[in-house]
């Protein structure tokens, strides 16, 4: 009598899913638009909340105008803004005046909704250190 030999079931391969944390990387993430290089989550901290967003909506080159166009101007970023508001950056002007649908440099929420990959942006309170 012949004893039959099982085999057991191969079970499909996973694919591990991929993330990116930004801190502060522009070029890295224009790279990886440039090379089709795509993540399964994104995570933005402080400066790369607003780079992660911008790569989500594959708007290539965005984060880099804000650090080299917008940047000279005083409502960037200025000492009579951190006379005034008490901040050196001028966050409204940054993340309102220039990014607001209406803006000079808008993000484009609805390709960033699209791409459909979760993301989380934060940044941190001076005062308590909590994100």
């Amino acid at each position: 009598m012949a004893v039959q030999q099982t085999t057991q079931p191969t079970r499909p391969t996973r694919r591990e899913k991929v993330g990116v944390i930004d801190a502060y990387s522009t070029g890295v993430l224009d790279y990886c638009l440039d090379n089709g290089i795509h993540f399964d989550y994104g995570l933005g901290v402080s400066a790369g909340a607003a780079n992660i967003t911008s790569y989500l909506a594959g708007q290539r080159g965005r984060p880099l105008r804000f650090y080299t166009k917008y940047c000279p101007r005083p409502e960037y970023m200025s000492l009579g803004n951190f006379l005034r508001d008490g901040s050196y950056l001028g966050l409204d002007y940054i993340y309102g005046t220039l990014m607001n649908e209406d803006g000079e440099d808008p993000l484009d929420y609805d390709a960033l909704v699209a791409g459909g990959v979760p993301y989380r942006i934060t940044v941190t309170d001076a005062l308590s250190g909590m994100p």
